[in-house]
Parts: structure tokens; C-alpha cells; sequence
């Protein structure tokens, strides 16, 4: 969604040189929109001065001294237009409130004031007032919010223990809000009592935030400009000690084609939530989707238990109903379906898991969190990295669907084939 700020007018305009004012705009509930904002002299494009804070905010009409019901503060110059950029998610309580008033019938619209206001020094600047029309969704499948928590207590030894958790609701958002709280006060006097930590990672749990190993930003971008970097993936440790890509837009699909420990399908352990599919199946799905959707392309690998496919074709948004239905059409893993949505990411795995290359009979259960300072880790640490030169943890097939691949997603692709060692015969892991 696109917005002109007239600083001579203070009003957003239709569009840069014609001052005719936007009066009313037009949203959706539940949508998750991104904005764009571009400032202006007449025809020539400002830029504010060097950490400008922007807001965007919407209030029920009449209501001037309430909370906002629609908000974002997180606008970053993104280019050299010059551009800011935000995100707005329009699914709070208050907003469904609003939609659906408690005792009466359900709104197919409401109407909200809202305002642009941005600091650069002294005091802050506004536009005119303009009314924002939120609609009701007519189709409204699998709304689920994500709340997050984190706690604290300290051990019998007098150690802190901190734990973080991610809960879902289908209901509302501060249902998942308590959810996440009570858990994770729970989790943290369950340890601090000498109780045990979970005995797996589990998607909607969270025990610890990852540690951050590298963060990676677009190439070329911060030469000769002072602009911030844009972010573009992060490369973080799980709990097991392997190495993570964490995507923003660059989209990976995750299929399982065998169980995760083929020797003990029944297992506990199995963390597959396909349903499986053969590899012949998967890759009849994958083509077939191109030939329907022959915008999009697709690079396709092996891995362990499975495949992995990297889509070339632009940047998308990990929690949007265009990714979700991908992954359903292509019958991506359940489990990485959930963490790209709870997470905002696309996650990859680009090292080995510990127990394919170090050995102890495929049991997970030693592979536990350790303190980062810890002699043990250190060792744990050295010996992985030694262990996983002689094996891939995925391995390139062939690229399917439309050749030519989007700018974006070169760079993170380069990234994962040379760390995940796709392009070698040597054994996956």
C-alpha cells in the first residue's frame, strides 16, 4: 500500500505534483499489509534527516484520547527513491472487537481516523486527518494467533534461568498471549524446582532464544551510502548445535519423503508430519505446479529424509496465504509450515544434525542446550565442526519451472549451496 506525504501540505496526496488530497483509504481485516511512504516537495521526493522516527496510527472516529487500534512504528529507508517502509497487521482484539461488538451483529465494515506523524528534531509533524476503511473478511480460514513470553527464576544454585515460549489461540491474541505467559512461568519454576527440561524440541515451544552466528545483508548495498544495510537472512545455532538459515523472503519448501529415524518409524522421536510421499511423488508435484504457475521457479535438492526446494522466482512473505497454500499444494512438512509462520521466516538447516555424524546410535536425547562458556560445549563445538567436513547436508537435483531467477534470491543461494556442500557426492547428514 502506497502513501504521498505533501510536506507542503501536510496531507497525503494522490500522487507526487498532484496535490488532489486522499480523504479515504481502503483496508482489509486480516490482512497482513505492507506500506510504503514517500515524501514530497511538489514533484521532488525529501528525505528526512538521518533516525527520522515515522508512526502510522488509527483511532475509532471520535475517539482522540484512546489507544490506537491500528498502529506501526517500524518504518526504515529501504532505497533511494527515497521509500519507507513498514509492515501493519490489521487482526488485533481491538480491531476484531470493533468488527464483531459483543451483543450485536457482526460488521461487514468499520470507519477509523487515522494519522502519519513523523520526529526528526524538535517538535513532531503530522498529516491532516483521513479516514481509513476497514473491511470485514469474507473468507476467513485457519486465523491463528501467536503470542510469546518470556520468564525468569533462579535455580537452588542460585543460576538464572530464562526460557522463552511461543503458544497459539485460535480465538484471539490475548488468548495466545496468556497461553505463552502461563507456560512459560510454569516452565521456568518446573526447572528452577529441579524439574527437566523438554525432552525434544517442540515447534511451539521455544525453551531458549538461538544463538546468532551471522547476519547477512544485501551485497553492495551499504557501498557508498550511508543508508542502514538491509537485513536479508540470519544464520543462528539450534538446540542441537546445528547451523540454521533464518530467510526473510527467500522461499525454501521442506518435504519428508522417509521418517526422520527409519529404523524406528513408530518412534516417538519421529518428528515427520508429512504425510510422507515418495520422491517420485514430490517431484510429479513440483513439476506439475510449474507447468500451472510457469512465473515460478524452483531449485530442487535431496536431503536425509527428504527434499528441499529454494524458489527462485522473487520474495514472499512466510506468513501470507500465497505461501501457505504453496506449501499445502506441495505438501511441504506440517511441522515446518507452523515454525515458518510462528517464526516470520523461512528456516533451513545447513549443517548435519550432531547424532548422523558423531555417532551414539542415532540418540538425540544427549544433544541438550549446554552453557555457550562451558567447556563441554566448546568440545561438543569442535568436534561437530570436524566431524561434518566429510558430509552434505543436502545435495542439488535440477531446476525446474522458470529459468530466470529474481535478484533476491541469488545471494542467499549462493550462501546455502557452498555451506551445505549441495554441489559434492559426499554423504548427507
Amino acid at each position: 500500500m502506497k502513501f504521498f506525504v505533501d510536506l507542503d501540505l501536510l496531507q497525503l496526496v494522490e500522487s507526487p505534483g498532484y496535490r488532489n488530497p486522499v480523504q479515504t483509504v481502503r483496508m482489509k481485516r486480516g490482512d497482513g499489509a505492507s506500506l510504503e511512504l514517500r515524501f514530497y516537495r511538489g514533484t521532488e521526493p525529501v528525505t528526512l534527516a538521518a533516525g527520522a522516527l515515522i508512526k502510522f496510527g488509527a483511532k475509532p472516529v471520535g475517539d482522540y484520547t484512546g489507544d490506537l487500534i491500528v498502529e506501526s512504528s517500524d518504518f526504515i529507508l529501504s532505497s533511494a527513491d527515497p521509500v519507507y517502509c513498514a509492515t501493519l497487521t490489521l487482526n488485533s482484539d481491538a480491531l476484531n472487537a470493533l468488527i464483531k461488538p459483543a451483543g450485536g451483529p457482526e460488521k461487514s465494515e468499520i470507519t477509523l481516523m487515522g494519522e502519519m506523524t513523523w520526529r526528526t528534531t524538535g517538535l513532531p509533524e503530522s498529516t491532516r486527518t483521513f479516514s481509513i476503511i476497514v473491511e470485514n473478511d469474507v473468507i476467513r480460514e485457519d486465523v491463528t494467533f501467536f503470542g510469546k513470553s518470556t520468564a525468569s527464576a533462579f535455580g537452588s544454585d542460585g543460576t538464572s534461568i530464562i526460557r522463552c515460549v511461543i503458544r497459539s489461540s485460535l480465538l484471539s491474541q490475548a488468548d495466545a498471549d496468556a497461553k505463552a505467559k502461563a507456560r512459560s512461568i510454569e516452565l521456568v519454576n518446573s526447572i528452577a524446582a529441579g524439574g527437566q527440561e523438554p525432552a525434544r524440541y517442540l515447534y511451539q515451544v521455544r525453551s531458549y532464544e538461538e544463538r546468532l552466528l551471522r547476519v547477512l545483508y544485501e551485497t553492495g548495498y551499504w557501498a557508498g551510502s550511508l543508508r542502514p544495510p538491509i537485513e536479508i537472512a540470519r544464520i543462528t545455532e539450534n538446540r542441537y548445535g546445528a547451523e540454521v538459515l533464518n530467510a526473510n523472503s527467500v522461499m525454501f519448501v521442506d518435504v519428508d519423503t522417509a521418517p526422520e529415524i527409519p529404523t524406528k518409524p513408530d518412534s516417538a522421536e519421529d518428528k515427520s508430519t508429512a504425510p510422507l510421499i515418495s520422491e517420485d511423488a514430490a517431484n510429479s508435484l513440483l513439476d506439475a505446479f510449474c507447468v500451472e504457475n510457469p512465473a515460478f521457479g524452483f531449485r530442487v535438492y535431496k536431503t536425509f529424509a527428504g527434499m528441499r526446494y529454494i524458489c527462485t522466482s522473487g520474495q514472499f512473505d512466510p506468513t501470507s496465504k500465497t505461501v501457505k497454500d504453496i506449501f499445502i499444494r506441495l505438501n511441504a512438512d506440517q511441522s515446518y509450515r507452523a515454525l515458518c509462520k510462528i517464526q516470520k521466516c523461512f528456516r533451513a538447516r545447513l549443517t548435519p544434525k550432531p547424532w548422523r555424524v558423531i555417532g551414539l546410535n542415532g540418540d538425540r536425547t544427549c544433544f541438550r542446550r549446554m552453557d555457550f562458556s562451558n567447556v563441554s560445549y566448546t568440545e561438543f563445538r569442535l568436534s561437530y565442526l570436524t566431524a561434518i567436513e566429510g558430509h552434505s547436508t543436502c545435495q542439488y537435483q535440477r531446476s525446474v519451472g522458470n529459468p530466470i531467477a529474481h535478484p533476491s534470491c541469488l545471494q542467499i543461494i549462493a550462501f546455502h549451496d557452498t555451506r551445505t556442500k549441495s554441489s559434492t557426492a559426499l554423504p548427507l547428514a
